[in-house]
């Protein structure tokens, strides 16, 4: 599957052999192509809520010869599959508030789906609190470089049943998920938290004037906090490369 971007090819790793995929906002449909080319899915949906996409989709699948294996759907979100029709689901390449906004369209049907592959482009925070609220939990992180950027990649698949309090999670823990900190040592993750914490100190700066009590002093306090875990997560890295020495 060399013709995937670092990105989809990470994602393609995590789909179990057997699985029957659906493909969300699929573009030219190349994820879809390459899993089924390679054997490790059986069936997949490739869908877009654009027309154009679509088209090219189709085009692509027809030019691989795989229009028995590959089914190409307009429409939004989860909307073109049934539940329990796919096992795997993807959504890749779109903001992590958009990826959100499918799910809880249409919790039902993502719960049907043994594995959820996901990769936003932005809005990872949002994206998490999300998928805790319906009862998933990680079972694989990673991040990946392509161009000049770093993208997180996850993998999640369904709890019981979810009921009772909301579940917790840090901010920290929110930002850039539970598998990725506990690689202390990985210099990804501890680049895309040490540029988090700078980012954010710099609007701390900013803000260094604003009145007590204010909208904007409070927003200060709150970055102030983050730094701190930021900082305290840097620093036990830091401790455990030291003492491996």
């Amino acid at each position: 599957m060399s013709q995937l971007s670092p990105r989809l090819a990470g994602l393609a790793a995590w789909v179990p052999l057997g699985s029957r995929l659906l493909d969300v906002g699929t573009d030219h449909a190349l994820l879809p192509i390459a899993l089924v080319q390679s054997g490790r899915v059986v069936s997949a949906v490739a869908s877009d809520i654009a027309r154009g996409p679509v088209e090219r989709a189709r085009d692509n699948v027809r030019q691989a010869g795989l229009e028995a294996q590959i089914a190409v759907r307009q429409g939004p979100g989860l909307s073109t599959v049934s539940a329990g029709e796919v096992d795997v689901i993807v959504i890749a390449g779109m903001g992590g508030g958009t990826a959100a906004g499918i799910l809880e369209e249409a919790p039902d049907i993502a719960r049907c789906a043994t594995r959820l592959l996901l990769q936003p482009m932005n809005g990872a925070a949002r994206l998490r609190r999300c998928l805790l609220d319906l009862g998933f939990e990680t079972v694989e992180e990673d991040m990946v470089e392509e161009g000049a950027r770093s993208y997180q990649l996850m993998a999640v698949e369904p709890r019981p049943k979810p009921g009772g309090e909301r579940p917790r999670a840090s901010w920290l823990t929110l930002a850039f998920g539970p598998v990725n900190l506990r690689r202390t040592g990985d210099e990804r993750v501890r680049r895309a938290v040490w540029e988090e914490r700078e980012h954010m100190s710099g609007i701390v700066d900013r803000l260094a004037a604003a009145p007590e009590g204010s909208e904007a002093a409070r927003r200060r306090v709150e970055l102030e906090a983050r730094i701190h875990e930021a900082d305290a997560w840097l620093h036990l890295g830091a401790q455990r490369e030291e003492g491996g020495r």
